[in-house]
């Protein structure tokens, strides 16, 4: 029976070890850098790209959601991004839903990360200024 004591410890301090690492491992999946919307000024029912440099160090897929911020927070359907992993150049494609109003916007993206099994790393990315026209 101080065979089943001893695994029993064991067993126990290496998951509490694993689940340790888990959650104290600093993480960083993606590195934004040169992100530039293509235009300032854009109608309703057109679509605006964002150019990017990146560094993905991570080899899984991120659910990106895209927000407009005018003052009130427009929310726009999450997609599954899986960028090559390494160091690259993007375009993003952006729909300017129509049901927007006209007036002065930002893009907010958060790439959400799922690194292991309890913990969730968001990258966060704040547009420059462009404006709805029409």
């Amino acid at each position: 029976i101080n065979w089943i004591a001893y695994l029993t410890i064991v067993l126990a301090f290496g998951l509490i070890s694993l689940f340790l690492y888990w959650y104290l491992k600093p993480y960083k999946p993606l590195e934004l850098s040169n992100v530039t919307l293509d235009r300032v000024e854009v109608n309703r029912g057109e679509h605006i790209h964002i150019s990017a440099d990146y560094c993905k160090n991570i080899n899984k897929p991120a659910t990106l959601y895209i927000t407009f911020i005018d003052g009130i927070i427009y929310n726009t359907q999450p997609q599954i991004m899986d960028l090559e992993t390494g160091c690259h150049h993007t375009t993003l494609s952006i729909y300017i839903p129509r049901a927007l109003p006209t007036g002065k916007f930002m893009l907010k993206g958060v790439f959400r990360y799922n690194v292991n099994p309890i913990r969730t790393i968001d990258v966060n990315h704040l547009s420059e200024e462009f404006t709805i026209i029409k």
